[in-house]
């Protein structure tokens, strides 16, 4: 689906507001342990979602109530593993 930059524009609104806690998370994964690609470093902490993006990554949990909620139970959660090998 295209959008148009009225609705892109309205998506990103939409997602700064969940950042900033004035809108609900579509997505909150808590309880899960962040991987530093660069450092090393591993974080117990809650990853929320909004339209598809993540939008916030802390141990605290949001002010509003995310419309869902997924226990990540410690799994680990490392970004720089994704779609990392792929042939063109």
């Amino acid at each position: 689906m295209i959008q148009s930059d009225g609705e892109r524009l309205n998506e990103l609104k939409s997602q700064i507001s969940a950042a900033y806690g004035r809108e609900p998370l579509d997505l909150l994964v808590k309880n899960v342990r962040l991987v530093n690609v660069y450092s090393g470093n591993v974080v117990l902490t809650n990853i929320g979602i909004k339209a598809g993006r993540v939008v916030t990554i802390s141990p605290e949990r949001p002010p509003v109530r995310p419309i869902a909620i997924f226990e990540g139970d410690d799994m680990y959660a490392i970004p720089g593993l994704i779609d990392a090998h792929c042939h063109i």
